[in-house]
């Protein structure tokens, strides 16, 4: 999570940036993908479903 903290903390206004959060299946050609389209993959890790829970009820609350 503090990744996600990290990278929003250094966004300039009206930019924006995707997290994108997939099965390790799809991790086989994900970065050819990415490149393929014009994209940069910037960081990659594994997220525990603990950090999932986490960031998702500081998600809810940022929303309210």
């Amino acid at each position: 999570m503090d990744d996600i903290h990290s990278i929003a903390a250094k966004l300039l206004p009206d930019h924006t940036a995707i997290i994108v959060l997939f099965e390790n299946v799809w991790e086989r050609h994900f970065r050819e993908v990415v490149h393929k389209y014009g994209g940069e993959l910037r960081a990659q890790s594994f997220v525990s479903p603990g950090e999932l829970v986490q960031l998702a009820s500081e998600i809810r609350a940022a929303g309210n």
